[in-house]
Protein backbone atom coordinates (compact mmCIF):
# COMPACT_ATOMS: atom_id res chain seq x y z
CA UNK A 1 0.00 0.00 0.00
CA UNK A 2 1.37 3.37 -0.97
CA UNK A 3 2.03 5.73 1.88
CA UNK A 4 0.49 9.14 1.19
CA UNK A 5 1.65 12.39 2.69
CA UNK A 6 -1.05 15.03 2.84
CA UNK A 7 0.52 18.46 2.84
CA UNK A 8 -0.37 21.14 5.33
CA UNK A 9 -3.33 23.42 4.93
CA UNK A 10 -1.95 26.94 4.91
CA UNK A 11 -3.68 30.28 5.50
CA UNK A 12 -2.35 33.58 4.25
CA UNK A 13 -1.46 35.45 7.49
CA UNK A 14 -2.77 38.69 5.97
CA UNK A 15 -6.24 37.13 5.60
CA UNK A 16 -6.35 35.42 8.98
CA UNK A 17 -8.95 37.87 10.28
CA UNK A 18 -11.26 37.17 7.36
CA UNK A 19 -11.40 33.42 7.93
CA UNK A 20 -14.33 33.27 10.32
CA UNK A 21 -16.43 35.42 8.00
CA UNK A 22 -15.92 32.87 5.26
CA UNK A 23 -17.09 29.88 7.30
CA UNK A 24 -20.54 29.78 5.65
CA UNK A 25 -18.97 29.77 2.19
CA UNK A 26 -16.66 26.97 3.29
CA UNK A 27 -19.58 24.88 4.48
CA UNK A 28 -21.41 25.30 1.17
CA UNK A 29 -18.56 24.14 -1.01
CA UNK A 30 -17.54 21.48 1.52
CA UNK A 31 -20.95 19.83 1.16
CA UNK A 32 -20.56 19.93 -2.61
CA UNK A 33 -17.12 18.32 -2.36
CA UNK A 34 -18.42 15.63 -0.05
CA UNK A 35 -21.17 14.66 -2.49
CA UNK A 36 -18.69 14.61 -5.37
CA UNK A 37 -16.30 12.49 -3.33
CA UNK A 38 -18.97 9.93 -2.48
CA UNK A 39 -20.05 9.67 -6.12
CA UNK A 40 -16.45 9.34 -7.27
CA UNK A 41 -15.76 6.70 -4.64
CA UNK A 42 -18.72 4.65 -5.91
CA UNK A 43 -17.51 5.03 -9.48
CA UNK A 44 -14.04 3.89 -8.50
CA UNK A 45 -15.48 0.89 -6.67
CA UNK A 46 -17.48 -0.10 -9.75
CA UNK A 47 -14.43 0.23 -11.98
CA UNK A 48 -15.15 3.62 -13.59
CA UNK A 49 -12.19 5.99 -13.88
CA UNK A 50 -14.04 9.02 -12.55
CA UNK A 51 -12.15 10.01 -9.42
CA UNK A 52 -10.57 13.10 -10.99
CA UNK A 53 -13.90 14.93 -10.82
CA UNK A 54 -13.73 15.08 -7.04
CA UNK A 55 -10.26 16.56 -7.16
CA UNK A 56 -11.32 19.04 -9.86
CA UNK A 57 -14.28 20.16 -7.73
CA UNK A 58 -12.05 20.49 -4.73
CA UNK A 59 -9.62 22.71 -6.62
CA UNK A 60 -12.47 24.81 -7.99
CA UNK A 61 -13.94 25.30 -4.54
CA UNK A 62 -10.53 26.21 -3.21
CA UNK A 63 -10.15 28.86 -5.90
CA UNK A 64 -13.50 30.40 -4.91
CA UNK A 65 -12.03 31.26 -1.53
CA UNK A 66 -9.39 33.48 -3.16
CA UNK A 67 -6.39 31.46 -2.01
CA UNK A 68 -7.29 31.02 1.63
CA UNK A 69 -6.14 27.41 1.40
CA UNK A 70 -3.38 25.71 -0.52
CA UNK A 71 -4.39 22.06 -0.80
CA UNK A 72 -1.92 19.61 -2.23
CA UNK A 73 -1.68 15.87 -2.22
CA UNK A 74 1.86 14.63 -2.58
CA UNK A 75 2.19 10.90 -3.08
CA UNK A 76 4.84 8.43 -4.15
CA UNK A 77 6.00 9.26 -7.65
CA UNK A 78 3.95 12.45 -8.02
CA UNK A 79 5.57 15.84 -7.61
CA UNK A 80 3.98 18.99 -6.25
CA UNK A 81 4.70 20.73 -9.56
CA UNK A 82 2.76 18.09 -11.47
CA UNK A 83 -0.26 18.54 -9.24
CA UNK A 84 -0.09 22.30 -9.63
CA UNK A 85 -0.27 21.92 -13.40
CA UNK A 86 -3.52 20.02 -12.90
CA UNK A 87 -2.43 16.94 -14.79
CA UNK A 88 -4.42 13.73 -14.52
CA UNK A 89 -3.52 11.73 -11.43
CA UNK A 90 -3.21 7.93 -11.25
CA UNK A 91 -5.81 6.10 -9.19
CA UNK A 92 -3.81 6.07 -5.90
CA UNK A 93 -3.51 9.84 -6.02
CA UNK A 94 -7.24 10.16 -6.73
CA UNK A 95 -7.97 8.12 -3.66
CA UNK A 96 -5.74 10.50 -1.69
CA UNK A 97 -7.77 13.43 -3.04
CA UNK A 98 -10.94 11.81 -1.74
CA UNK A 99 -9.35 11.24 1.65
CA UNK A 100 -8.21 14.88 1.65
CA UNK A 101 -11.73 16.14 0.95
CA UNK A 102 -13.24 13.98 3.68
CA UNK A 103 -10.70 15.23 6.25
CA UNK A 104 -11.39 18.82 5.22
CA UNK A 105 -15.18 18.42 5.41
CA UNK A 106 -14.82 16.93 8.88
CA UNK A 107 -12.81 19.95 9.99
CA UNK A 108 -15.32 22.43 8.56
CA UNK A 109 -18.41 20.78 10.03
CA UNK A 110 -16.78 20.53 13.44
CA UNK A 111 -16.60 24.33 13.39
CA UNK A 112 -12.85 24.69 13.78
CA UNK A 113 -9.79 25.45 11.73
CA UNK A 114 -6.87 23.05 12.04
CA UNK A 115 -3.32 23.75 10.99
CA UNK A 116 -3.09 20.43 9.18
CA UNK A 117 -5.63 18.59 7.08
CA UNK A 118 -4.65 15.23 8.53
CA UNK A 119 -2.26 15.07 11.47
CA UNK A 120 -0.39 11.99 12.57
CA UNK A 121 -0.68 10.58 16.08
CA UNK A 122 1.88 11.42 18.78
CA UNK A 123 3.08 7.82 18.60
CA UNK A 124 3.70 8.02 14.85
CA UNK A 125 5.42 11.38 15.22
CA UNK A 126 7.68 9.98 17.91
CA UNK A 127 8.58 6.91 15.84
CA UNK A 128 9.47 9.11 12.88
CA UNK A 129 11.87 11.11 15.04
CA UNK A 130 13.28 7.95 16.60
CA UNK A 131 13.91 6.29 13.24
CA UNK A 132 15.52 9.46 11.86
CA UNK A 133 17.88 9.48 14.85
CA UNK A 134 18.74 5.83 14.23
CA UNK A 135 19.39 6.37 10.52
CA UNK A 136 21.80 9.16 11.41
CA UNK A 137 23.99 6.98 13.65
CA UNK A 138 26.08 5.35 10.87
CA UNK A 139 27.53 8.81 10.19
CA UNK A 140 29.51 8.54 13.44
CA UNK A 141 32.89 6.90 13.87
CA UNK A 142 32.75 4.63 16.92
CA UNK A 143 35.38 2.15 18.12
CA UNK A 144 33.88 -0.96 19.68
CA UNK A 145 34.90 -0.98 23.32
CA UNK A 146 33.03 -2.98 25.97
CA UNK A 147 35.09 -1.63 28.87
CA UNK A 148 33.41 -0.65 32.13
CA UNK A 149 33.47 3.16 32.36
CA UNK A 150 32.37 5.41 35.19
CA UNK A 151 29.96 7.99 33.81
CA UNK A 152 27.82 10.80 35.28
CA UNK A 153 24.19 10.26 36.24
CA UNK A 154 21.76 11.15 34.80
CA UNK A 155 22.61 11.87 31.17
CA UNK A 156 25.91 10.02 31.31
CA UNK A 157 27.59 8.42 28.32
CA UNK A 158 30.86 6.73 27.52
CA UNK A 159 33.14 8.70 25.18
CA UNK A 160 31.32 9.42 21.92
CA UNK A 161 33.92 7.62 19.82
CA UNK A 162 33.57 4.35 21.77
CA UNK A 163 30.76 2.01 22.68
CA UNK A 164 28.95 -1.28 22.09
CA UNK A 165 25.61 -2.30 20.57
CA UNK A 166 23.56 -1.08 23.52
CA UNK A 167 25.24 2.34 23.42
CA UNK A 168 23.78 2.87 19.95
CA UNK A 169 20.27 2.33 21.31
CA UNK A 170 21.00 4.62 24.27
CA UNK A 171 22.25 7.37 21.95
CA UNK A 172 19.31 7.01 19.57
CA UNK A 173 16.83 7.48 22.40
CA UNK A 174 18.85 10.31 23.93
CA UNK A 175 18.67 12.13 20.58
CA UNK A 176 14.87 12.28 20.99
CA UNK A 177 14.99 13.34 24.63
CA UNK A 178 14.81 9.99 26.46
CA UNK A 179 17.54 9.04 28.94
CA UNK A 180 17.63 5.24 29.14
CA UNK A 181 20.28 5.46 31.85
CA UNK A 182 17.76 7.22 34.10
CA UNK A 183 14.70 5.22 33.02
CA UNK A 184 16.37 1.82 33.45
CA UNK A 185 17.93 2.77 36.79
CA UNK A 186 14.66 4.00 38.27
CA UNK A 187 12.81 0.85 37.25
CA UNK A 188 15.59 -1.38 38.54
CA UNK A 189 15.61 0.46 41.86
CA UNK A 190 11.91 -0.28 42.27
CA UNK A 191 11.94 -3.78 40.78
CA UNK A 192 15.47 -5.07 41.27
CA UNK A 193 14.61 -8.77 41.47
CA UNK A 194 12.90 -8.71 38.10
CA UNK A 195 16.23 -7.90 36.44
CA UNK A 196 19.04 -10.44 35.90
CA UNK A 197 21.74 -8.56 37.83
CA UNK A 198 21.60 -10.87 40.84
CA UNK A 199 22.04 -14.16 39.00
CA UNK A 200 23.87 -13.12 35.81
CA UNK A 201 26.42 -10.68 37.24
CA UNK A 202 26.22 -11.70 40.92
CA UNK A 203 25.44 -8.18 42.09
CA UNK A 204 22.90 -7.20 44.71
CA UNK A 205 22.67 -3.51 43.87
CA UNK A 206 22.11 -1.22 40.92
CA UNK A 207 24.94 0.46 39.04
CA UNK A 208 24.18 3.55 36.94
CA UNK A 209 27.48 3.15 35.11
CA UNK A 210 26.62 -0.14 33.42
CA UNK A 211 23.06 -1.39 34.10
CA UNK A 212 21.48 0.34 31.10
CA UNK A 213 24.33 -0.81 28.82
CA UNK A 214 23.60 -4.50 29.38
CA UNK A 215 21.33 -6.03 26.74
CA UNK A 216 19.59 -8.49 29.13
CA UNK A 217 18.62 -5.55 31.35
CA UNK A 218 17.31 -3.63 28.33
CA UNK A 219 15.23 -6.66 27.33
CA UNK A 220 13.54 -6.71 30.73
CA UNK A 221 13.07 -2.94 30.70
CA UNK A 222 11.56 -2.78 27.19
CA UNK A 223 9.29 -5.70 28.03
CA UNK A 224 8.09 -3.99 31.20
CA UNK A 225 7.84 -0.39 30.05
CA UNK A 226 7.23 -0.85 26.33
CA UNK A 227 5.43 -3.36 24.16
CA UNK A 228 6.57 -6.93 23.60
CA UNK A 229 5.89 -7.87 19.99
CA UNK A 230 5.66 -11.14 18.12
CA UNK A 231 8.86 -12.93 17.12
CA UNK A 232 8.52 -14.48 13.69
CA UNK A 233 10.41 -15.29 10.50
CA UNK A 234 8.17 -12.96 8.48
CA UNK A 235 9.68 -9.60 7.62
CA UNK A 236 6.23 -7.96 7.57
CA UNK A 237 6.04 -8.42 11.35
CA UNK A 238 8.88 -5.93 11.87
CA UNK A 239 8.44 -2.17 11.51
CA UNK A 240 10.67 0.92 11.72
CA UNK A 241 11.37 1.84 15.32
CA UNK A 242 11.14 -1.75 16.57
CA UNK A 243 13.91 -3.00 18.84
CA UNK A 244 15.36 -6.44 18.09
CA UNK A 245 17.59 -8.58 20.27
CA UNK A 246 19.51 -11.63 19.09
CA UNK A 247 21.61 -14.46 20.44
CA UNK A 248 24.86 -14.40 18.48
CA UNK A 249 25.69 -17.88 19.77
CA UNK A 250 26.89 -19.13 23.11
CA UNK A 251 24.49 -16.83 24.93
CA UNK A 252 26.10 -13.63 23.60
CA UNK A 253 23.32 -11.00 23.30
CA UNK A 254 23.03 -8.28 20.69
CA UNK A 255 20.58 -5.44 20.05
CA UNK A 256 19.66 -3.18 17.14
CA UNK A 257 16.83 -1.03 15.77
CA UNK A 258 14.73 -1.45 12.64
CA UNK A 259 14.81 1.62 10.37
CA UNK A 260 12.70 2.77 7.43
CA UNK A 261 15.21 1.99 4.69
CA UNK A 262 14.93 -1.36 2.92
CA UNK A 263 17.43 -3.73 1.38
CA UNK A 264 17.04 -3.83 -2.43
CA UNK A 265 18.13 -7.47 -2.32
CA UNK A 266 15.77 -8.93 0.29
CA UNK A 267 13.19 -6.12 0.68
CA UNK A 268 13.71 -6.39 4.46
CA UNK A 269 13.95 -3.30 6.60
CA UNK A 270 17.55 -2.56 7.51
CA UNK A 271 18.94 -2.65 11.05
CA UNK A 272 21.09 -0.02 12.73
CA UNK A 273 23.48 -1.76 15.13
CA UNK A 274 27.10 -2.02 16.25
CA UNK A 275 28.55 -5.50 16.20
CA UNK A 276 32.20 -4.50 16.32
CA UNK A 277 32.80 -2.06 13.49
CA UNK A 278 30.88 0.93 14.73
CA UNK A 279 27.27 1.85 13.91
CA UNK A 280 26.15 0.29 10.62
CA UNK A 281 22.89 0.07 8.70
CA UNK A 282 22.68 -3.49 7.41
CA UNK A 283 20.37 -6.26 6.24
CA UNK A 284 20.80 -8.50 9.28
CA UNK A 285 17.26 -8.93 10.63
CA UNK A 286 17.37 -12.72 10.28
CA UNK A 287 21.14 -13.10 10.50
CA UNK A 288 20.99 -14.53 14.04
CA UNK A 289 18.41 -16.09 16.34
CA UNK A 290 15.94 -13.41 17.43
CA UNK A 291 15.34 -13.46 21.18
CA UNK A 292 13.29 -10.29 21.64
CA UNK A 293 11.08 -7.90 19.70
CA UNK A 294 9.95 -4.68 21.39
CA UNK A 295 8.64 -1.19 20.83
CA UNK A 296 9.37 1.53 23.36
CA UNK A 297 7.90 5.02 23.01
CA UNK A 298 9.32 6.55 26.16
CA UNK A 299 7.77 7.24 29.58
CA UNK A 300 5.14 9.70 28.33
CA UNK A 301 3.74 7.50 25.56
CA UNK A 302 4.33 4.09 27.16
CA UNK A 303 1.29 1.83 27.15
Amino acid sequence: MLSHRIATQEMDPRREGEFLGESSAIQKWARKVLVSAVIAELNLASGHFAGFAAWRDLRAAKAELSGTFRLLVVSDGTSEAKLRRGERMPRPQMCSALVLSCFLVGDVFSGGYQSTVASISPEQAFLQRLVSAAEERPNHSVRYDPAYVRIPYPGGDVPANTGVCSDEIIRIYRAVGIDLQKEVHEDMEANFWKYPNHFRWRTLHTDTNIDHRRVPNLMVFFGRKGETLRISTLSVDYAPGDLITWDLGGGVPHIGMVVAKKSPRSDHYLIVHNIGQGPKMEDVLFQWKITGHYRYLGPLLAH
